[in-house]
């Protein structure tokens, strides 16, 4: 069975760049945390939240050591100084990842499980209500009779829940976008499985507008038209009655992978993800803006020498908006990449954070006192391997800048560089 976890996710389009200027840094910072936890083997992480109370929780897995095994779903609470308070290992009847963290009333946790019962098709979607402690208080599996994976899950305002993802249940056997409505109590309100045929379909974030509605991206993974290049990016709405008002995919000359959706003023689109060089085979982050219709207002490739994606977007606390990535030079390690910017694309910010070590980037959350907090993957020397790794660090502490190039037509009055 053919599965977007088993296909690369450099999915790319070119649009019209706007030529603003951009204050591209590599960073000397304050980090009040940089830790790593986990075992031995090649531990992972997929979500990362900041607590309440100022701690923070990571999700993601333990590697077994067991090749082609997924590992055992790990979650580890630590506080607002990084030191782990608890850490637990989810079991379920097969192997299984962690995917998504919520915290709710009372320092309850909600989390979202990818389980891999064994001897049988991967992928059910299954989600847990914790304790504060971490104790399964209750267990639910959702999806259908098909493989189920859930990318993103967010609150509602009513206390129920939203999720986007893929899912194999009535899709031939094919991975369709998936996104629905669950209840408080994790009953599913309503749902859709939109997508092309025979095309391994993923809807990989998501945001509600101020009238209820959603808007999902992701990317359809089989080229109707163009065999060579194998995605497209993909937006779908559905409105506030949970029916689907439109599936669009943007198409230009070449392709980019959305990764990551956030609201903007007016019911407006920030948007983050990657290009792609086919002749060059280099990857460059991408931002841009979209009207409500999920039509292009702006874009802007941010150009860096080797490989650089974004994997994730939040809103901020000052009003712009901000990514975390990977950034590699062509002969240097990898380092975390936070991207900051307006939604009018006039302020862009590139800023390479430099560790020691190799370190990937994998999701961030912008705190109230101007901090970040990031969460990823720490790559070790020796036999700790791979381990999850959160960093909380001052974004604004900058030093050199790096180079970066521009093209097109400039939507902005003036240009700010920081």
């Amino acid at each position: 069975m053919i599965t977007f976890k088993t296909i690369a996710l450099l999915v790319f389009l070119t649009l019209v760049f706007s030529p603003v200027s951009i204050s591209a840094q590599s960073t000397e910072r304050l980090h009040s945390i940089n830790m790593s936890y986990g075992g031995v083997g090649k531990d992972g992480l997929r979500a990362m939240i900041a607590l309440r109370d100022g701690g923070y929780i990571l999700g993601g897995w333990l590697d077994q050591q067991k090749p082609g095994h997924v590992g055992k779903g790990y979650l580890v609470n630590v506080s607002s100084q990084g030191h782990i308070r608890w850490d637990k290992t989810i079991l379920t009847n097969g192997e299984n990842r962690v995917s998504n963290v919520i915290e709710i009333d009372n320092g309850k946790i909600v989390i979202v499980v990818e389980e891999y019962p064994i001897d049988t098709d991967p992928g059910q979607a299954v989600i847990m209500l914790l304790s504060s402690e971490g104790n399964i208080e209750q267990e639910v599996k959702i999806g259908g009779e098909g493989p189920d994976l859930i990318e993103v899950m967010r609150p509602t305002p009513d206390g129920g829940y939203m999720l986007a993802g893929e899912s194999a249940s009535h899709a031939n056997g094919d991975y369709q976008g998936w996104i629905a409505k669950l209840s408080p109590r994790f009953e599913v309100e309503w749902q859709h499985r939109i997508g092309e045929p025979n095309s391994p379909d993923v809807l990989q974030d998501l945001t509600m507008l101020d009238d209820g509605s959603v808007v999902g991206v992701g990317m359809l993974m089989k080229h109707s038209t163009n065999p060579e290049k194998p995605a497209r990016p993909w937006i779908v709405k559905i409105n506030p009655g949970g029916k689907l008002e439109w599936s669009r995919v943007v198409e230009t000359e070449n392709l980019f992978a959305l990764r990551g959706i956030a609201r903007a003023p007016n019911n407006q689109l920030a948007v983050a993800g990657y290009t792609r060089d086919w002749k060059l085979n280099e990857h460059n982050s991408w931002v841009g803006g979209l009207s409500p219709e999920g039509s292009v207002i702006w874009g802007r490739e941010l150009r860096h020498d080797g490989y650089d994606i974004l994997s994730a977007l939040e809103p901020s606390n000052n009003g712009k908006f901000i990514a975390i990535g990977t950034v590699k030079g062509q002969t240097t390690d990898y380092d975390p990449l936070l991207v900051s910017f307006s939604f009018d694309g006039c302020e862009i910010k590139k800023n390479i954070l430099e560790t020691s070590g190799r370190q990937f980037g994998r999701v961030v959350r912008p705190l109230d006192n101007g901090t970040v907090s990031i969460g990823g993957f720490d790559i070790q020397e020796g036999p700790m391997g791979q381990q999850l790794w959160l960093l909380v660090t001052d974004f604004y502490h900058e030093r050199s800048p790096i180079s970066t190039s521009s093209n097109g037509h400039n939507p902005c009055k003036q240009t700010f560089i920081n």
